[in-house]
């Protein structure tokens, strides 16, 4: 095998697939990227069982072969020098791969004096990749909604639960919706268009790919298929010239995702709206950083740590009593609200963190009890509902 490669290229053909490389695996071939060079390609491939990445980019080879390079070696690419290029735009400077022939195979990788000689291990022991059937184009108009999808239910995962199925996106193609929920709180997605069956991908594991997913142009191509096997496929063009083809296949996660996630959010809006609350989001964003601060004071000196929020006829406020650090904080909460009289107990920190999944810039709440869930909505962007569950007075945790 043998090729010479511009680091610019390099890093595209190695960058995506290092996200599936196991660092801690038993294996020692699931540390390495699988590279194959054959005419006017090369392919890099890694993975760790549970997660797939091939990507191939045009290249000229002198010498086709494959070969297995410990990710260490693969982690000292950005040392070598940047790509100087000819005139004729050729690179001056590329990164050569060759490996010698006969029973004593050696890897030499350099870049003018520098040279790394990595052990050899055979291409052989690398895992064959899943075979993902029945890939569907879609638009790019599809594409673009199920990436803003992924992007506002990741805030609902946790890689803190327990069971490992609350750590993916729920993917329903049957009713065009993706959920995702951590126990204390849940995010919908409806309407959307997906190929292929029920399954629930690691949510870590779409999001590691999502931005080569969103670079995506319009004349490029994406397929997608999730089910037991979740996959995107994407072919990308310049000037009507293909430039790379990659793939990402990932494992769905073991177990049925609680069917309680989406009939909680059901439930709560077919229930009787006790108390409407309509308020600029920027002010909404005001109040719970200023409700945050004595939040993350209070964890940290364990003591309790959520906040009130309340509805009176002089307005909605939100209040906190934490004796050993303040007697008393009142937050005003500039707003429209609607309903009767009303508290409820909740975290101020963890609706913050879902406030920038809301686009609009007023924001909608709905409370329904003082201990029943309550919804945050998207007034742009009806299709996506986020649920929340209130504190108890006796809890201390967040």
């Amino acid at each position: 095998m043998e090729f010479s490669v511009s680091k610019n290229k390099l890093l595209q053909a190695t960058n995506l697939v290092k996200q599936a490389v196991a660092t801690k695996a038993t294996r020692e071939i699931l540390k390495t990227v699988y590279m194959k060079a054959e005419e006017g390609w090369l392919t890099s491939r890694g993975t760790d069982t549970n997660m797939y990445v091939s990507i191939s980019i045009p290249l000229e080879v002198v010498e086709p072969g494959e070969v297995c390079i410990d990710s260490l070696v693969l982690n000292l690419l950005p040392t070598f020098a940047d790509a100087h290029y000819k005139e004729d735009g050729q690179c001056s400077n590329p990164i050569k791969f060759k490996l010698g022939r006969g029973e004593t195979k050696r890897l030499s990788i350099s870049q003018g004096k520098s040279r790394h000689s990595p052990i050899y291990m055979d291409p052989a022991e690398f895992p064959k990749f899943p075979e993902v059937l029945e890939y569907s184009p879609i638009s790019f108009e599809d594409k673009a909604k199920l990436v803003q999808a992924f992007q506002r239910l990741q805030v609902s995962v946790s890689d803190l639960v327990d069971r490992r199925i609350l750590q993916g996106f729920h993917v329903n193609p049957h009713s065009n919706y993706i959920i995702t929920g951590d126990g204390n709180r849940i995010s919908l997605m409806e309407g959307l268009t997906i190929p292929g069956n029920i399954g629930t991908p690691n949510a870590k594991m779409v999001m590691s790919v999502l931005s080569n997913i969103s670079g995506l142009s319009a004349s490029d191509v994406l397929e997608v298929k999730f089910g037991n096997w979740t996959g995107f496929r994407a072919q990308q063009t310049l000037d009507g010239q293909v430039i790379s083809k990659w793939e990402v296949i990932i494992n769905t996660l073991a177990g049925e995702f609680p069917t309680i996630a989406l009939e909680s959010i059901q439930n709560a809006k077919r229930a009787r709206t006790k108390l409407e609350v309509l308020v600029d989001k920027k002010a909404l964003d005001n109040a719970l950083s200023v409700c945050k601060i004595y939040s993350d004071a209070a964890t940290e000196a364990g003591k309790i740590n959520y906040a009130k929020l309340a509805k009176t006829q002089d307005g909605v406020i939100f209040s906190m009593e934490i004796p050993e650090l303040v007697s008393d904080m009142v937050q005003p909460l500039d707003c429209e609200a609607t309903g009767d009289d009303f508290e409820i107990l909740l975290h101020p920190g963890t609706l913050l963190e879902a406030l920038p999944t809301v686009k609009s810039e007023k924001v909608k709440l709905q409370f329904y009890g003082p201990r029943l869930p309550f919804l945050m909505f998207d007034l742009e962007e009806e299709k996506y509902t986020y649920l929340q569950v209130p504190m108890a007075a006796n809890d201390t945790t967040g």
